[in-house]
């Protein structure tokens, strides 16, 4: 799934299967993403992830270079392998 430079700022993507998608520059700021799959490469790179909800979200090996996690709420979310880890803005754990 392209999705890159895509305006998704507040919307609700509980539970969505978003595994390899590419949410490259992509508005999720107070998106809702509690459950959702982005596993396996999903690219994040540049996101704005600001306030979103990523509560028991699966972020394992996804592509966070650059992305902005201020205030995003990362409760349980699994952040195994996570790339670009040490050039995301706010990831705890980094």
């Amino acid at each position: 799934v392209n999705l890159s430079g895509a305006d998704l700022s507040g919307v609700d993507l509980r539970d969505a299967r978003l595994y390899h998608a590419d949410l490259q520059r992509a508005n999720l700021s107070g998106a809702d993403l509690k459950g959702a799959d982005l596993r396996n490469h999903a690219n994040l790179e540049d996101a704005n992830l600001n306030g979103a909800d990523l509560t028991d979200a699966n972020l394992a090996g996804a592509n966070l270079t650059g992305a902005d996690l201020t205030d995003a709420i990362l409760a349980d979310a699994n952040l195994n392998g996570v790339v670009g880890c040490d050039r995301t803005k706010r990831l705890p754990g980094c």
